[in-house]
Formats: structure tokens, sequence, C-alpha cells
């Protein structure tokens, strides 16, 4: 074990969990439900052993080892970050959380040769998220990393009562997202090291494989849990409408259905967009830049690999040719 004391019984903790491709609106919709009585927003919470690493902001605009709220949750959890083998939590993570293990984190039963590894990372995690409930007050933990893999790894603990918002944007505007270079990283900004670092740019036709496995996958997920399908652009138009699902999904009260403006506070959140270091009123807008500045040659790359998706969630029309009958 790497938390160098038992664990103690937790009470069931209520995760809403964000899955989908990254760039797809996952940290706006985060920062909305955060706007709500009883959800926490944590931001990507995988790269929470990173932040311990690196020491990067939290969303809150102080260094991970500055931030009350971690200190405590660590405390918390395992006695202090520093009864934490990182090494081993980063390891662990690079080998069960990927996407050439998605095949065998479906399968149930499952049999691992390295099971007993699996377990203890679950342990890890499952101390973590109960102190993030305990430490916040609050009755649903709202989880953006959107990765499958992590989440076909959560629900196997048995403390945590898994809820899933797949979020998907049109894959044109995702794949545009991502093949923008030197994009800066803010939890970076005052690190010694990484303040000059910049976010990975991807290929069109991998940033379009990615956009397809990860979306079937939610698609499998959703026969196994509780499941709300979200689109980004249903949820910048209509924002108070599409919070009412997922405030119903996660047994949570009501929203006001005439609020358009938001407020973006300081959360607790690791990784995501840069907006998550944003504060005060908001009003949404729908971000289609790709339209006018993705290049051709790319959207019909993207449109092409992801077409019978497209088709399916609304994002291209079908012509339909009508017979009168004989």
């Amino acid at each position: 074990m790497d938390a160098k004391d038992q664990s103690p019984d937790f009470d069931s903790v209520l995760v809403l969990y964000i899955g989908g491709e990254g760039r797809s609106g996952s940290t706006v919709l985060a920062e909305l439900l955060g706007n709500h009585d009883g959800f926490f927003p944590v931001g990507e919470i995988r790269g929470v052993w990173h932040a311990l690493e690196d020491d990067s902001l939290c969303g809150c605009g102080r260094p991970f080892s500055k931030c009350d709220f971690w200190h405590q949750v660590g405390k918390r959890a395992f006695g202090g970050w520093d009864r934490i083998d990182v090494g081993t939590m980063l390891n662990r993570d690079g080998k069960f959380a990927r996407h050439r293990r998605i095949p065998r984190l479906l399968m149930s039963p499952f049999r691992w040769i390295d099971s007993a590894d699996l377990d203890q990372h679950r342990e890890v995690l499952s101390r973590l998220y109960s102190a993030i409930k305990e430490e916040s007050g609050c009755s649903v933990i709202v989880d953006s990393t959107k990765d499958p893999a992590y989440a076909l790894i959560l629900r196997k603990i048995r403390q945590l009562d898994l809820r899933f918002v797949h979020l998907v944007r049109d894959s044109r505007a995702v794949a545009y997202s991502w093949s923008k270079k030197r994009v800066e990283q803010p939890e970076y900004r005052h690190h010694p090291v990484l303040k000059d670092s910049f976010l990975s740019s991807r290929s069109s036709w991998i940033e379009a494989r990615d956009w397809v496995i990860k979306n079937l996958v939610f698609h499998l997920l959703a026969r196994s849990a509780q499941y709300r399908f979200l689109k980004y652009e249903s949820l910048i138009s209509d924002p108070a409408q599409e919070l009412a699902h997922l405030l119903r999904l996660a047994d949570q009260g009501q929203v006001n259905a005439n609020d358009a403006e938001f407020e973006f506070l300081p959360f607790h959140m690791l990784g995501g967009n840069r907006v998550r270091f944003e504060q005060g009123q908001i009003k949404l807008r729908v971000d289609d830049e790709w339209k006018t500045k993705m290049p051709i040659s790319q959207r019909r790359i993207v449109g092409l690999l992801t077409l019978p998706l497209l088709i399916a969630y609304g994002y291209v029309d079908v012509p339909v040719k009508l017979e009168r009958s004989l």
C-alpha cells in the first residue's frame, strides 16, 4: 500500500463524471455546476498526482502545495501527501488508465495479471474521493477527467456512486482546437522549470480517431450506469434547461430557468481549460471559430473519419429522398 494507514469505512460518494473528448467544454460545464449548492467541481482529478509532483497551480490561483483545500484533502485521505509514493501512483495510472486497456476494463468479470496492483490503485482513489467529499462538505463531486479508461477504473470502486455526463462537441471544432500550437499552460506560469511549456497539439486524423473511440466507449457505459447525453452546443445555447437535467441526474434541486448568466468562482480545480482561472460574471457564447479558420482540407478529413457519429448526433444533415407511393 502507498498510504501507510488502513482505509476507514467511508459513506458512498456521488461522483458526477464528465466523459468525452478533451476541448469539448467540460471545464465550463463543471464551473456552471459549481454555481449550484451541493456541487463541488475538482477539475481533472486524475491529474492530482502530476499536480503533486509538479506543484502546478490550483484553480484558486495558489500552487498545489500552498492550497489549503488540497492540503486538508491529503491529510484526511492519507495522513498527508508525503505518505503517498507519487512515482508509484503515476506508474499505475499510466499502466491501467490507457486506451489499449479499455477492452479488458469493459469485460466483467475480468482478470488482470496485476489485479492486486489495480485493487491497491482503486483503494487509494477511494480514499481520495471520500476525503474530497468530507473536506468540501458537498454531496456531489464533479470530476471532469473525461477519460474513458479512467472512468472504467472508477466504476469498480464500491464506495463511489458514479453517474455519467457524456459531453459531446462537433468533432471538427474539437480537432481545430487540438491543432492549435503554442497554447500556454497557465497552471505552470510560476513554475521555475515548466513556466514556458505549451499544451500539446494533435494531427487531424489522430484526433478524429480518439473522438470516435472515446464517444463510443461512453455509449457502452450508458448501459450500466445513470447517464445523460449532452451536446456542448446545446449547453451553451440553453444552459438552464440542460443544467436542470443534470441536477435531476444527481438528485439535486432546481435551476432558475431564466438564468442566462453565471459566475466563475475560484474553485479548487486541477487541469482543464484556462477559464478555470477566471472569476466573475460571464455570459456564455458558442465558440465556433473553427467554421471560419479551420482549413478546408482539415475539415474534410475530420468530417469523413467521424461522419457516422456526426450524423447520429445531428451535426450533419442527411438528405432524404421522398418517393410517392405507387
